[in-house]
């Protein structure tokens, strides 16, 4: 009784059964009517003609419609009756029989969706609906199969986020732990320099939490951003001060170019110092001796930006990305070189972090590279709603290896 399936023929059948009985006592009423007019019509011409009997009326003459029928009338009436209700009959039964055809036709790709949906809720997130079809039952299970695809390529990222996480936090915690219990036992010295290597690894680790905690704040949108109208050329001046002393290290060339008006974007300050001290970060990690990493910015309708919008890069002179790692540049523990070690090439959020906290921003990033010619990675935020006329363009700044050492 709580089946859809029956619920559904039996409508059918109750439709169909009010439908046949209206059809057959209105045609019955009808044609009693039609014959009476027909017989009357008959009886006034026979009237013209003489007062002559109707056949069949046992030499009766005619009375008022109820009382002109003879035998062969009310056989006739009688006959025309049956056939109707048989007709009736005949089609109510093609009615339920063709009403439950049709519901199992209906009801069948909603029974296949409840299993789809039971395997789902019981861990099976390969189970696939596989109806296609443009009505709005096909458009459901397109859409179901769309989520469970999500669902199993978003449980997919969290089984590799969950080991990623696990192995980045086992190096460093073995390190220190491996280190204290070596002094403990007195096989390592307590040095000043073996004592600098743990408190660099505790450094390391906390960095990772960091990372960890901003990329999912951003992610839930609750990374909370203080935005306010800065220069991106003093924000670029920062940038260099701070990574110079790696890219003196490293023997590559740091330097800023910015147009011939200066850019202005409303931001965070220290979120966008943050993505742009991890994009160089990264550029000088790939980029090998006598090479260079330039930061850029371009102002809003230039070379196809976006209104109300600045487009930062920071491209290198290094090895190049191959086109079929391009589109995961920016996942989580992604390493381009997987036989770099995580000292030499990092823990692998960084590039994921810049994401999040550009789309914070309301802007998008990319990544463009040729194998061999370097890579440039882009990034949009919005530009400055208003701004002082007071900030210093870089390229009236003195020479970076002018007020500290190291390279420019």
């Amino acid at each position: 009784m709580h089946s859809l399936t029956f619920k559904l023929a039996l409508a059918f059948v109750l439709v169909s059964a009010l439908a046949v009985g209206i059809v057959a006592a209105a045609m019955s009423r009808i044609t009693l009517s039609e014959f009476d007019v027909y017989v009357q019509h008959y009886q006034r011409m026979q009237d013209m003609m003489g007062d002559q009997r109707m056949p069949g009326m046992m030499g009766q003459p005619f009375g008022p419609p109820a009382a002109a029928h003879g035998e062969a009338e009310h056989a006739f009436v009688d006959a025309v009756n049956h056939s109707l209700w048989l007709a009736g009959l005949a089609s109510g039964l093609g009615a339920i029989v063709l009403g439950i055809v049709l519901s199992r036709r209906i009801v069948a790709p909603l029974g296949r969706l409840t299993v789809a949906v039971q395997r789902i809720a019981g861990g099976d997130l390969s189970h696939r609906v596989g109806i296609s079809g443009k009505d709005e039952i096909g458009q459901l299970a397109t859409a179901f199969d769309s989520m469970a695809a999500n669902l199993a390529r978003s449980e997919e990222t969290r089984r590799h986020m969950l080991a990623d996480v696990a192995h980045e936090l086992r190096t460093p915690v073995s390190i220190i732990q491996g280190s204290l219990e070596a002094m403990m036992d007195g096989v390592l010295p307590p040095t000043p320099a073996n004592l600098a290597s743990a408190h660099e690894e505790t450094r390391h680790l906390s960095r990772l939490i960091s990372d960890l905690r901003e990329i999912s704040l951003a992610e839930s949108g609750q990374l909370r951003l203080e935005l306010s109208d800065l220069a991106v050329s003093d924000l670029f001046i920062r940038g260099i001060e701070v990574n110079q002393p790696e890219a003196a290290v490293r023997e590559v060339r740091l330097q800023a170019e910015v147009g011939d008006s200066p850019s202005f974007v409303r931001v965070d300050r220290d979120r966008f110092l943050q993505i742009i001290n991890n994009l160089i970060a990264n550029a000088l990690r790939y980029t090998p001796a006598g090479g260079s990493v330039t930061l850029s910015a371009d102002g809003p309708g230039k070379d196809g930006i976006l209104s109300g919008m600045v487009r930062v890069s920071v491209a290198d002179t290094g090895s190049g990305i191959p086109a079929n790692e391009l589109p995961h540049v920016f996942d989580r523990f992604y390493r381009v070189d997987k036989s770099r070690t995580r000292a030499s090439g990092g823990s692998g959020l960084g590039l994921a972090l810049v994401k999040q906290l550009v789309e914070a921003h309301g802007g998008s990033v990319w990544a463009e590279s040729e194998a061999g010619h370097g890579s440039r990675f882009s990034f949009t935020v919005p530009a400055a709603t208003s701004w002082s006329t007071e900030h210093t363009p870089l390229a009236s700044m003195p020479p970076l290896s002018s007020r500290r050492p190291g390279v420019s």
